[in-house]
């Protein structure tokens, strides 16, 4: 769990590298969320008796992996746009980086977004 708590933390942190995204940690979160939505997926169609061919269920690990994937360096990036901001703004460097963190903590720490 820690791992997945320190993706997280460092793909909120504006001076996280993009480099980051490519850590074995990254690819095992993305892989675990994947799977997880893909199990759902089958819950809910077991549940109303849905009837999902094996090409469907590939399209969607495809479509899971490319959306988790651009999610994460949209996230990074957008991070680092509002630091960029502030910083444009004047606001010191370490309020900056307080700032930016909470803001994306708010926006992303919902149960909707497991990733």
């Amino acid at each position: 769990m820690n791992s997945l708590t320190n993706v997280y933390l460092d793909t909120i942190n504006p001076q996280t590298p993009y480099k980051r995204l490519l850590s074995n940690d990254v690819f095992l979160s993305i892989l675990l969320h994947v799977v997880l939505y893909l199990i759902i997926v089958c819950l809910v169609s077991k549940l109303f008796n849905l009837k999902i061919s094996k090409k469907l269920y590939i399209n969607i690990t495809i479509s899971l992996l490319f959306v988790m994937i651009m999610g994460y360096i949209g996230r990074l990036a957008r991070s680092k746009s509002i630091y960029i901001n502030l910083i444009k703004n004047n606001v010191n460097n370490n309020l900056a980086i307080e700032k930016t963190m909470n803001i994306m903590h708010n926006a992303y720490f919902t149960y909707y977004f497991l990733g």
